[in-house]
């Protein structure tokens, strides 16, 4: 039996119902909302919105804003003391740097996108 990964894209997109994403929160699932939530690569949502979707209180939801900054994911601008815009970044496969928008994803399917963790 052969090794069945190897037909399998490098990089793909995971489909996940939100149903069963507010189960657990995480960074990565964290991320995902942020994406779904995103306009032209902006999320202006609050740590606040994200505490009561996730049932988790605030320093939680700083915490893992955090780690997906650190892991240079996002970047967050602060206008103020509690709003905020948080910029999804991400890298094409060809090294380009491009905010994740469904725009520049579909723009060009045929570049396959990867998403540096």
């Amino acid at each position: 039996m052969g090794d069945d990964r190897k037909n399998e894209p490098r990089d793909y997109f995971l489909m996940l119902p939100a149903s069963v994403a507010r189960r657990w929160f995480n960074p990565a699932v964290l991320y995902a909302e942020i994406l779904s939530l995103s306009r032209n690569g902006t999320c202006v949502a609050s740590d606040a919105f994200f505490a009561e979707r996730y049932s988790v209180d605030q320093r939680t939801v700083r915490n893992a804003l955090k780690s997906l900054e650190s892991a240079g994911l996002i970047e967050r601008k602060r206008a103020g003391s509690a709003a905020r815009e948080i910029i999804v970044k991400g890298e094409l496969v060809d090294g380009k740097n491009l905010p994740i928008t469904r725009k520049n994803l579909s723009d060009d399917a045929e570049k396959i996108f990867r998403i540096v963790i």
